[in-house]
């Protein structure tokens, strides 16, 4: 990097911790939500909840199937003859 531009920098950096001039500091306002907006957002939440405990219960009900299938087919397929031919 060129060293002309480092010392720019460094001059602009420390002209501007040495300036004297600050921005004002404000004390932040006081937000005032309505009852109706709390009672809105927690039946939003509760809505939203149940919604998506009922995809969550689709879901496993599905993957179960699918698992209970697989273990069935697997069953039939390798067990059950594994097992009646052992003895013979």
């Amino acid at each position: 990097m060129n060293p002309r531009a480092l010392v720019v920098a460094a001059l602009f950096l420390l002209a501007g911790c040495a300036s004297s001039a600050r921005a004002p500091v404000s004390a932040p306002q006081a937000v005032v939500v309505s009852a109706q907006t709390w009672q809105q957002i927690d039946r939003e939440i509760l809505s939203a909840s149940q919604q998506a405990t009922e995809q969550v219960k689709l879901f496993a009900r599905g993957s179960m199937e699918h698992w209970r299938t697989r273990v069935y087919q697997q069953t039939e397929e390798n067990f059950i003859p594994w097992f009646s031919s052992y003895w013979t």
